[in-house]
């Protein structure tokens, strides 16, 4: 809902409201051989979510050069997990909410721009679980806290040449207590971090623009018990120093634009999963994911992208990407991850695509997607090594009402999927029909 107060010509309210209502599994697998997708033992979880949010924006503007804005969020939340008695069958409740503060300035000169934040997020959570199989029944408080401050400033130091800086202050509370079984947890951790960030910009011409970037970045770092062993295991915040090189290109009267990106990234103590294996109460194997920190690590790579509009009604897009990752440094010698890639990072993907308009309610669009092989794991074992994967998919959205936007999605049985370490590829077909109400 858009409100413009008459008496105050300046001030725009926004409130939206959205509910989700969600069922889903927790994830699919099959036995082997996985090109057959079958699992003779259907013991997968899954998850019933509901959450009602709101979002109130504050707009005002004071001048042409001054604007100020505030936002603010609440959503509550209920998670319910199914599975088998005794395997982790849980009810979460949450609330969380957070204003945002920003002060935006763009003096007429046009050589100074800039801006002033303060942000503030809390989100509180109850969750109880049965994991009777392996160590007991779980019961937990938590509570997150982050504060944060921010700023940056753009410069013209020439008409064609453009600095900007900026930096961050940083601040995360995690408080966790409860017991899980046998095994009882009280966690207060307050992290906290500095993260600078600084761009130089040159305009070639007025369709051309290079650059250099580099900023740092910061995850918090936690706690969790493994439901398997009764371990807990706490890992450290991690940083990272991203530098980038790029280029930005608007050509043939805007018809054509190009980007591209060379970028490398630098981690200290990064947050890497683990998967092991160990026993349960009743015999079985099971894997389970622990955390750790491994002391070094990096990525470099490459990215392309292209958008041509041919036409009013034709749009051609293109994209590649190609990355590189490796864990430099591990806390053991002998540890499985040292000198290894990434999990979930596959080294090459590409992206071609095509969206036509061949009459004004409808509207079509045809898409591929690739990406090479990749491992699940970091310590990159042959077992969890997935072959490359090729989606072909269309979307054909039409407005016959504008206030019912009808939008059918269809994917053809022509999509490739390929999954698992070998196998056949083996196609997949969907359609999915949506339709949304627009109130005025």
């Amino acid at each position: 809902m858009l409100f413009t107060p008459t008496a105050v010509p300046d001030l725009e309210l926004l409130l939206t409201y959205a509910h989700l209502n969600a069922n889903n599994p927790q994830s699919e697998t099959a036995d082997d051989p996985i090109e057959d997708r079958f699992q003779a033992v259907q013991n997968g979880a899954h998850w019933e979510t509901k959450v009602n949010s709101l979002v109130l924006e504050a707009n005002y503007s004071f001048s042409d050069a001054w604007q100020a804005s505030v936002t603010g969020t609440y959503a509550d939340s209920t998670s319910e997990r199914f599975s088998r008695p005794g395997a982790g069958s849980s009810f979460v409740e949450a609330d969380e909410y957070s204003i945002e503060g920003l002060l935006r300035f763009a003096p007429t000169d046009g050589k100074l721009s800039g801006l002033f934040g303060i942000s503030y997020f809390a989100a509180d959570q109850d969750e109880i679980s049965d994991l009777s199989a392996f160590l007991g029944f779980g019961d937990f408080v938590d509570s997150q806290r982050s504060f944060g401050i921010f700023g940056e400033a753009t410069l013209d130091l020439t008409p064609a040449l453009h600095l900007t800086v900026g930096a961050r202050w940083q601040q995360d509370n995690q408080d966790r207590e409860g017991a899980l079984g046998p095994v009882s947890l009280d966690y207060d951790q307050t992290f906290d971090a500095f993260l600078p960030k600084a761009e130089l910009a040159y305009d070639i011409n007025e369709d051309v623009v290079i650059g250099v970037t580099a900023r740092k970045g910061f995850n918090p770092g936690g706690t969790t018990i493994s439901f398997v062993t009764g371990d807990i295991d706490e890992f450290g915040a991690e940083t990272l120093w991203s530098y980038e090189l790029f280029s930005r290109a608007s050509l043939a009267d805007g018809d054509l634009l190009l980007t591209g990106n060379l970028f490398y990234t630098d981690f200290t103590n990064a947050q890497r999963p683990l998967i092991s294996t160990a026993a349960a109460a009743n015999g079985t194997i099971v894997e389970y994911t622990e955390f750790a920190n491994a002391p070094s690590a990096e990525s470099y790579g490459l990215e392309l992208e292209a958008v041509w509009k041919a036409s009013p009604a034709v749009q051609f897009r293109a994209s590649m990407g190609l990355q590189e990752s490796k864990i430099t440094e591990t806390l053991l010698p002998a540890d499985p991850m040292l000198g290894k890639e990434f999990q979930r990072a596959p080294r090459f993907n590409v992206a071609l695509g095509v969206h036509l308009n061949p009459i004004k309610p409808l509207t079509l669009d045809l898409g591929l997607r690739h990406n090479s092989s990749y491992y699940s794991d970091d310590a990159n074992n042959p077992a969890f090594e997935n072959d490359g994967v090729t989606l072909i998919d269309a979307k054909a959205p039409m407005i016959l009402d504008r206030s019912a936007p009808l939008s059918i999605c269809a994917t053809p049985p022509m999509n490739i999927i390929r999954s698992g370490s070998s196998g056949p590829a083996m196609p997949r077909s969907a359609i999915r029909v949506n339709m949304a109400s627009v109130w005025k």
